[in-house]
């Protein structure tokens, strides 16, 4: 793919990194030049204290900023990934029913649909 698909989106280009690699409590996301802020993942106030008690509020703000990290590696991944399934499974779909089944070529195909739903929400639509 030549164009770019941070830019065809509009975010902030990646690779994104939290800070420390996730293992900074300040919950911190920032772009490739490592000086620009693009996200912060904040605790959550909202849990019970039970819930509190079984997933420390800072854990999980680390755990939420390397995942919000990771995200434009994982939209460009499903967007490949989902690219190459739309443009080849509907080629070989009879071949491949007789190998996995009818039910399974199904649920691929659902499957490959909400892989396109997930990009749409991140895209605003754009797929």
């Amino acid at each position: 793919m030549t164009d770019s698909t941070d830019e065809r989106v509009g975010h902030t280009p990646g690779p994104w990194k939290a800070c420390k690699n996730g293992h900074c409590s300040c919950g911190q996301i920032w772009g490739p030049d490592g000086n620009t802020s693009v996200a912060r993942a904040c605790g959550i106030k909202e849990l019970t204290a039970f819930e509190a008690d079984k997933v420390p509020c800072m854990e999980m703000q680390k755990a939420n900023a390397r995942l919000i990290a990771a995200a434009p590696a994982l939209l460009e991944a499903l967007i490949k990934l989902s690219n190459e399934v739309h443009g080849s499974l509907p080629l070989a779909e009879f071949d491949l029913r007789q190998m996995i089944g009818n039910s399974n070529y199904n649920i691929l195909m659902q499957r490959a649909e909400e892989a396109r739903a997930a990009i749409a929400k991140a895209t605003g639509g754009a797929e």
